[in-house]
């Protein structure tokens, strides 16, 4: 069962979309050694555990603007309301990570607020 983890405007299944470019750095060219062939998510444990995931699951990503499979793991150094994409790129996807970005400015400027994304995570049924 879910338990309320609704905060920082967010309803009680989503989280905040952060990417990384690489393994190594927020924002760079992208080494071809670098990048990986199965996208993967990373969360809080805790979240892991509300959201009834495990580590190695894979789920559907899922954002206002598109879906991504991904593998599933839990890490405690992440905030609980954030789900990770590390790398933000994959092998046979060059979109990566973009295609569930929402266009959205900042507030600050017309610049694109790349952290304002919303997603859910949803099961994927055993073939």
């Amino acid at each position: 069962m879910l338990k309320q983890l609704a905060v920082h405007g967010l309803t009680v299944d989503e989280l905040h979309l952060i990417a990384t470019k690489t393994l190594k750095m927020l924002n760079a060219q992208v080494n071809s050694r670098d990048i990986i062939d199965t996208p993967e998510v990373k969360t809080h444990p805790a979240t892991l555990a509300n959201l009834e995931f495990k580590t190695g699951d894979q789920v559907l990503v899922e954002s206002a603007t598109g879906n991504v499979r991904a593998r599933l793991s839990a890490d405690e150094t992440i905030r609980r309301d954030v789900l990770l994409f590390n790398p933000s790129a994959w092998r046979k996807d060059l979109q990566g990570v973009n295609q569930l970005r929402e266009a959205v400015l900042a507030d600050m400027g017309d610049a694109a607020a790349m952290h304002e994304t919303k997603v859910r995570l949803r099961a994927i049924p055993s073939e």
